[in-house]
């Protein structure tokens, strides 16, 4: 699961920078955005004791939750309204804050659903469940944006 949220969070990151650089053509608006992926980066310092005195279960559901409300509200901007800078740089944030805040949280939390010997088999499993669910989340979004571009076509 981690190997594909990496993954997703790369993409997302490339997406993001370019869609910001194309959109505004403004190298300040570039680099704040860089600036928004690096904040998260520079408090994870005080990451680690935040996820150890919380509920670790629902740091994963929150934190995902986040991350998929910053990419459907990333696609509803698109289709809704003219896409200004601070609503790309407040996604990036909300997306990058929670993808600090699962990892950690993920990797805590396995040691408590198996045992020792057992660790391997369900970390192995948690990936490739976790992998099929992220897949077909983005199939989903990837339809969702098609009938979105389909409906509103016309009004564009």
């Amino acid at each position: 699961m981690q190997t594909a949220s990496n993954i997703g969070g790369g993409i997302f990151g490339i997406f993001m920078m370019w869609a910001i650089h194309d959109t505004f053509q403004n190298p300040f608006y570039t680099g704040l955005a860089g600036v928004m992926f690096a904040t998260p980066n520079i408090a994870s310092f005080a990451i680690g004791s935040f996820v150890d005195s919380r509920n670790k279960a629902s740091l994963i559901r929150l934190a995902c939750f986040a991350q998929l409300l910053a990419v459907l509200s990333l696609l509803l901007i698109q289709y809704t309204s003219t896409p200004q800078a601070w609503m790309y740089h407040a996604i990036i944030l909300l997306f990058s804050t929670s993808g600090m805040i699962k990892s950690p949280s993920s990797t805590a939390l396995l040691p408590k659903i198996a045992e020792g010997k057992d660790l391997i088999k369900v970390n192995a499993t948690i990936r490739i469940i976790g992998t099929l669910t992220e897949l077909g989340i983005g199939v989903m979004l990837y339809m969702l944006s098609f009938l979105c571009l389909q409906c509103f076509s016309p009004f564009l």
